[in-house]
């Protein structure tokens, strides 16, 4: 119990620190002392600041996304996904930013992918086609990239709603 406290005690520390400073320039030094623990504590917990922004990823968004799509009406959480996202874009764009286009893009490449596998898995009686699970991989992921970058002028709802209708009916239907 007091693991998990500590390990939320250091993700809202590092996410109120990203805000004003990009993640590269963020040392353990910095965050242990904001968060007021020893670098010791966060080496327990942590291998570095990466694996503590993976951690937050994980517990935040994929948990958090994942709880949408099980829900029998993907349309009715649309908008609390989607402000969801909205709240946490600071973040991501920071993340984004800070680690580098290729990794971030491997990163959402993989979870839009086991996403992907177990929604089409669920929801119809799609045969894995490796081939076309990445082309919607790779779709998917640019298209939320090019979002995150700006070059998309959609609102988080707009982009959603979109992805979701790909998936929902574009893709399932072809299987």
């Amino acid at each position: 119990m007091m693991t998990n406290l500590t390990k939320a005690a250091l993700a809202e520390t590092l996410k109120e620190m990203i805000k004003t400073c990009p993640l590269d320039k963020i040392t353990v030094k910095d965050l242990a002392d904001r968060c007021q623990v020893n670098r010791q504590t966060f080496y327990y917990h942590f291998r570095d600041i990466y694996e503590l922004v993976d951690w937050i990823i994980e517990q935040n968004f994929l948990k958090k996304f994942e709880q949408f799509m099980q829900e029998d009406n993907l349309t009715k959480n649309l908008k609390t996904m989607s402000d969801y996202v909205d709240e946490h874009k600071a973040f991501s764009l920071n993340v984004y930013r800070s680690v580098g286009k290729e990794r971030a893009e491997r990163y959402i490449n993989h979870h839009i992918e086991q996403w992907l596998v177990s929604y089409l898995f669920v929801e119809s009686s799609f045969e894995h086609n490796e081939m076309q699970i990445k082309f919607y991989v790779y779709g998917i992921t640019g298209f939320i990239v090019d979002w995150l970058e700006g070059t998309i002028d959609l609102s988080t709802e707009e982009l959603c709603g979109k992805l979701l209708y790909i998936v929902k009916s574009e893709l399932v239907k072809v299987n």
